[in-house]
């Protein structure tokens, strides 16, 4: 459900720090908000702050949000937590991997075809070396 920015109230965070909110805004700009933020049956904010932050800086009046009851100042607290401790950000090779995929997939012709073979044979030898790793 959406709910007006100016409804929503921010209470004591453990975050302190934002951090540079440039690739958020611009993500929020670009394809909009992927993950609302999550507020109480109050309307206290209980997860999504530097989203929050984001889509205030772009002006946006309203913002998309999941309703989770609280009953206690422990389960905010906890929902804080799992929210910004449950994440993992990805690998270096993870990171390689968007890079490649991102690249073959804004690839054209010839240099298409080019890295769909170096993918190919990546993925082969990948499956070679786990078939058979006593020659891996």
């Amino acid at each position: 459900m959406k709910i007006k920015i100016s409804e929503i109230k921010v209470r004591k965070r453990i975050r302190e720090d934002m951090g540079d909110l440039t690739e958020l805004r611009e993500s929020i700009r670009n394809r909009g908000l992927i993950n609302p933020v999550v507020i109480n049956q109050k309307r206290e904010l209980l997860a999504g702050y530097r989203r929050l932050m984001a889509v205030r800086e772009l002006g946006w009046k309203e913002i998309e949000c999941r309703t989770m009851p609280t009953r206690t100042k422990v389960e905010k607290l906890c929902i804080e937590n799992d929210e910004n401790i449950g994440r993992k950000d990805f690998t270096e090779g993870e990171v390689l991997k968007y890079n490649e995929m991102m690249e073959y997939l804004s690839a054209t012709g010839l240099k298409k075809i080019k890295l769909f073979l170096i993918l190919l044979v990546k993925k082969i030898k990948a499956w070679f070396r786990k078939a058979f790793p006593r020659y891996g």
